[in-house]
């Protein structure tokens, strides 16, 4: 799928493999299977206070599955062009946000308990909590794009796509 410069989303739902039977739930998720990277660091949010909000930044380079275990919260990206609202509310799906992706997790029900999958160990200098910095690194440049005036990375939907099939990634890893 090619999407116009520009209009590249944010983040894309992700359907989770989930097992239920008369002993409980159970969910599953695999590097390269069902998220397009290595597994690296996992956290877990919760206990969040109501009212609070979280996140507010962008990171450098960092990959993540966000995968609401219990609960419920509201995921805004932005993609410096695009925004977009995600309400997770089921362990059978997740929110994969690609690098360089503005994102603020907000209404976060009593009981959420948020887990989330990153590729990378914790980096703070991959943090990036400047809105202006944030949309200043924007790729603006034709480089972006080819001559079509559409964009040469491939979407996140054709990553994971691509990924179930059991292709490597399309993109280039070292530009992440």
């Amino acid at each position: 799928m090619k999407i116009e410069s520009g209009r590249q989303p944010a983040g894309a739902i992700i359907p989770i493999e989930l097992h239920e039977s008369d002993k409980g739930s159970l969910i599953t998720i695999q590097a390269f299977k069902d998220v397009p990277f290595e597994i690296c660091r996992i956290y877990t949010i919760f206990a969040v206070p109501a009212g609070a909000v979280r996140g507010n930044h962008a990171h450098r380079n960092e990959r993540q599955l966000l995968v609401c275990l219990h609960g419920s919260c509201k995921i805004t990206l932005d993609s410096g062009v695009l925004e977009q609202q995600y309400q997770l509310n089921s362990p059978a799906e997740g929110l994969f946000i690609d690098s360089y992706v503005w994102r603020v997790l907000s209404d976060f029900s009593e009981d959420c308990v948020l887990s989330v999958l990153s590729d990378s160990p914790y980096d703070a200098d991959d943090y990036i909590f400047d809105y202006e910095e944030f949309k200043q690194g924007l790729c603006t440049s034709s480089d972006c794009t080819n001559n079509d005036g559409i964009s040469n990375s491939c979407t996140i939907s054709d990553q994971i796509s691509s990924d179930r099939a059991g292709d490597k990634l399309t993109h280039d890893e070292e530009s992440r």
